[in-house]
């Protein structure tokens, strides 16, 4: 929702056009914002966010029932940072990335931790250096 432009935007990794596709439920989520907006400041009129333009943040389509979370992530970060009316792009390990990414931001609290969280079997030893050798055969 966007109070500056006056405008909602909807972010749906499964449906080209997800404002036909949960019509009801955008309308519900409309008035109940409208609701809330009125109760805030009573100079607001009823049935004001109604009238406001509905855009869809471009998006790639997910190919899975499962990475709909990291592309939701991956483009409100990037919405965060651009403006919505470009997409996000789909990279080669965009999960693996994006998780990465914010595991090892300084903002994340359990940083410090991880030793101690990550299970130990999945725990790979720090690289320090080369690890590899090559032996003649």
């Amino acid at each position: 929702m966007d109070m500056v432009k006056k405008q909602f935007w909807i972010i749906d990794s499964l449906y080209s056009d997800p404002y036909e596709s949960h019509s009801e439920l955008v309308t519900e989520l409309v008035k109940a914002i409208d609701v809330l907006l009125h109760l805030k400041d009573p100079l607001w009129e009823l049935g004001t966010c109604e009238l406001w333009p509905r855009h869809v943040v471009g998006m790639v389509k997910q190919t899975d029932t499962f990475s709909c979370g990291v592309l939701m992530l991956g483009c409100i970060k990037h919405c965060a940072s651009n403006s919505c009316l470009s997409t996000y792009p789909m990279e080669k390990n965009l999960r693996k990335k994006l998780f990465l990414e914010d595991a090892n931001n300084p903002c994340n609290e359990l940083l410090v931790k991880f030793d101690e969280i990550l299970p130990k079997e999945r725990v790979w030893p720090k690289r320090t250096a080369s690890t590899q050798t090559h032996s003649a055969s």
